[in-house]
């Protein structure tokens, strides 16, 4: 359900290879997005790559 002039919405998707996250508007087009590779072999190294794509798109 679209809401007229509604703030963008943060996806994240965690897999097992990488990380992606965008802003979609309430349209469903995609306004910017991020990706990088899953290195990390534990929870705060994910996390911490997980802050490294997430951070710029809220800095939008």
């Amino acid at each position: 359900v679209a809401c007229e002039g509604s703030a963008p919405v943060l996806a994240v998707d965690i897999g097992g290879t990488k990380l992606e996250a965008g802003l979609v508007d309430s349209s469903g087009r995609i306004l910017d997005s991020r990706r990088a590779a899953t290195t990390g072999v534990d929870g705060e190294a994910l996390f911490e790559e997980l802050i490294g794509i997430v951070d710029p798109l809220l800095a939008l």
